[in-house]
Order: structure tokens, then C-alpha cells, then sequence
């Protein structure tokens, strides 16, 4: 795929490199942290990048329709999240981006917002992970469909982040709350 635009740009060709990887040996990856004697938190760390670059990979060449709806994709919601606090910025980067992309479908609402425990608690330390985190969050606001309850889960994601932020950090959490709520209307 790397080498080839043409394999790229062929959805078929692309969906079956993307179905003969195992979700398992990815979460796998994902799941990997350091064990004494046995494998350093560099080596860890590698594991963990490469899952989320194989992943992001793929998200980025798949059809959008087939993301949303891809289960393999949903179910690495949590192994991706929870590896968060272990990538470096980069990697970090590409797994907030695969969060932010299965996140524009409703029906994934739950399952994403779900995985957001690690996010959180590295958005009250960290203004790159506070700012995709509110960029997820305004994804998910766009979301046409979501009216009461729903929208109000979402809101409340938001609530959640701006009590665990830490004082000093706030303003960049305004700032990116201040967009969000511009952007769609509130």
C-alpha cells in the first residue's frame, strides 16, 4: 500500500488488506505495557504506536461509510483510548483522529464516549489532548440527528472535562468550549 497509489485508491483492494488483519492482534498491540525482564516500556511503546499507525492508516484510506460502520474499528474504541497516556504526541495525534472519525456516526456515540476515561485525565494535564478532546466533542455536537437526552449526554461530556481540568489549564478548555458551542450554533 505504501508504494502503490493505484492499491490505495482501490476501495476493494484496501477493505480486504484492512479484513485480514485481526482485531485481536491489534487490541493486542494496543494492550501491550511494559513487563520487567520481559519487555521495556520503550519496546511497549513501539507496539502501541504501530497498532494506532496501521489503524490511522486505514481509517484514512477506507471509504467513510465503511469506517462508521466498520465493527473491527469500534471495538478498538477502548484499546485505542486506553493507550493514549502511552503514545508519544504523534501517535497520540493519530489515535485522537481515529477516535474524532468513528465518532460522526450516532449509532457510535455511546461506544466512543465510552472509551473516554484516559482522555480525560490526559486533557487536564495536556492542551494538545484537551484540544482534540474538544474537537471530539464538537464532532459529536454536529451529529444532525441528536436531540434531548442525547445531546444532553454529550453537553455533559463537556461538563466532565471542564471539573477535572486542573486551574491553570482552564482558559485553553474555554477556549476550545467557546468554539465548539460557535460552531454548531449554541
Amino acid at each position: 500500500l505504501d508504494s502503490s497509489e493505484e492499491l490505495r485508491s482501490d476501495a476493494e483492494v484496501v477493505s480486504g488488506f484492512w479484513d485480514a488483519i485481526p482485531a485481536k492482534f491489534l487490541a493486542r498491540l494496543l494492550r501491550t505495557v511494559p513487563a520487567p525482564g520481559k519487555r521495556s516500556e520503550e519496546d511497549a511503546k513501539r507496539l502501541n504506536e504501530i497498532a494506532v499507525a496501521v489503524i490511522h492508516t486505514f481509517v484514512s484510506l477506507l471509504p467513510g461509510s465503511e469506517i462508521l460502520r466498520d465493527q473491527k474499528l469500534t471495538t478498538l474504541c477502548a484499546p485505542i483510548a486506553d493507550a493514549l497516556p502511552r503514545l508519544d504526541p504523534a501517535p497520540r495525534m493519530q489515535a485522537f483522529q481515529v477516535l474524532q472519525a468513528l465518532a460522526h456516526e450516532e449509532s457510535n456515540l455511546q461506544l466512543v464516549s465510552n472509551s473516554f476515561g484516559p482522555w480525560q485525565r490526559l486533557a487536564s494535564e495536556d492542551e494538545v489532548a484537551l484540544r482534540e478532546y474538544g474537537r471530539l466533542i464538537q464532532v459529536m455536537r454536529s451529529i444532525t440527528s441528536l436531540e434531548g437526552q442525547q445531546l444532553g449526554y454529550v453537553d455533559n461530556l463537556s461538563a466532565e472535562i471542564v471539573s477535572q481540568c486542573k486551574p491553570a489549564n482552564r482558559k485553553p478548555l474555554f477556549d476550545a468550549l467557546t468554539t465548539i458551542y460557535q460552531d454548531t450554533g449554541i
